[in-house]
């Protein structure tokens, strides 16, 4: 299997970074009638981006500044946050009446010369070290998407998809507070019932650090022609084989509407797909709003398996989608779909009434639309998408064969004893 032949396409490809969210002070997006407020902060610094020995540290970073601002401002509504690739987001819900609240946890979340008890950063380096174990080792799904990255890729994305857990459990608290002080880039966006007045106030938090137009991403490696590769595991009793393919950077909203169709083509065609779940494995893995530069297929087999039979599920997986052009059903679902996950602005009416019965959904919403906006999504783009563009997307990085494939398969183990996915 080699990359050479396709190193035109791939070589040059890089990821979407910035695509939204530019202005200098925080963006407003009201949504009339609603009780509740969500502040969205974005720092533009991802796993992707922690330097050499530090893989996985934004992870530790952003609960250390979530377990900060919680202690600073107790009793909100919810708050939470996400790692990406390429950026950190972190969310508070509050009342509309307690916007003060809200605007006093920001306050906390950038405070980053406030003291921090080494107890608090130790804690939050062991659940990252932790958080990264599991994609280096524990769940087959993640295991096998972590050792395609790492052949495929280059650059900061050509780790662990969680990071290093040996990184993680050397770094010291000082050496997380130097990581704390370096002032990403960093983007503001607030939700729901919001308060005018206090613009300038919020505009003052995020003045002078605001997002440029960074660096196309390394792209992948070209890798010379290898063996299918299949390492025991003493997690599974069962195979799991993964290909893995890079993802282009042409029309990536004819890309995502065209795999939504495959994974709809997926659950109709595998239906014990569900058990795959458990090893954090779907049939189709790729995130949009992540930017992830692989699209990864698995299947999960019984028992020891028969390795060649689960490839021989994804040749013909993969040939039907290269043969078969979405029908104009499935690229109707496929569309309403995705917009249902990724909650591109601006949102529709009946989005923000359904906000309004419900509340404790916006964060969600929230965090979606504003990784939908770095990533340059648009709902009219997607509403766009035709079947000759999903089609073609989805034949321009699916090839019949696979860049990268591999397997992880059961420990031969004594009779009697059992093994499952934790």
């Amino acid at each position: 299997m080699s990359l050479l032949r396709f190193s035109p396409l791939l070589l040059l490809c890089a990821f979407l970074v910035d695509g939204g969210l530019r202005a200098q002070g925080a963006t407003f997006h009201p949504v009339p009638g609603l009780s509740a407020t969500a502040f969205v902060l974005t720092w533009h610094h991802g796993l992707d981006d922690d330097a050499p020995g530090e893989s996985g540290l934004a992870r530790a970073l952003l609960q250390i500044r979530l377990e900060r601002a919680r202690a600073a401002v107790p009793k909100t509504r919810a708050s939470g946050g996400h790692v990406g690739s390429d950026v950190t987001v972190a969310f508070v819900q509050v009342a509309a009446s307690r916007w003060d609240a809200g605007r006093r946890f920001l306050e906390a979340l950038l405070d980053d010369d406030a003291v921090v008890e080494d107890e608090v950063v130790e804690l939050a380096l062991a659940r990252a070290a932790l958080h990264a174990d599991d994609g280096e080792w524990l769940y087959p799904g993640l295991v096998l998407r972590s050792r395609a990255r790492r052949a495929l890729c280059a650059g900061g994305a050509a780790r662990g998809v969680a990071g290093s857990a040996m990184d993680l459990q050397s770094c010291s608290p000082a050496a997380a507070r130097t990581a704390l002080a370096r002032d990403p880039a960093l983007s503001l966006a607030v939700f729901g019932a919001v308060r005018e007045s206090d613009r300038a106030a919020l505009d003052a938090l995020v003045a002078g650090r605001a997002p440029v137009a960074r660096a196309a991403r390394a792209g992948f490696r070209s890798v010379v022609e290898g063996d299918f590769f299949a390492s025991p595991h003493p997690r599974v009793d069962a195979a799991f084989v993964a290909y893995a393919y890079p993802v282009a950077p042409e029309d990536r909203v004819g890309f995502a509407v065209g795999l939504q169709v495959a994974r709809e083509r997926a659950a109709r065609r595998f239906r014990d797909a569900g058990r795959q779940l458990a090893g954090k494995a779907p049939v189709v893995w790729w995130s949009w709003l992540d930017a992830d530069p692989l699209v990864v297929l698995s299947r999960r087999g019984s028992g020891g398996g028969d390795l060649t039979a689960l490839r021989g599920e994804l040749d013909a997986f993969v040939a039907d989608l290269q043969q078969r052009p979405p029908t104009v059903e499935e690229l109707q679902r496929a569309r309403r779909a995705l917009l249902a996950e990724i909650s591109p602005l601006p949102w529709p009416a009946a989005v923000e009434a359904a906000l309004v019965r419900v509340p404790d959904a916006l964060p969600g919403r929230a965090l979606a639309a504003v990784q939908a906006a770095h990533r340059g999504v648009e709902r009219d783009a997607i509403l766009d998408a035709t079947v000759v563009s999903a089609y073609e997307a989805l034949r321009r990085s699916l090839l019949t064969e696979p860049p990268w494939a591999g397997a992880v398969v059961p420990v031969e183990a004594p009779a009697g004893s059992i093994r499952r996915e934790r």
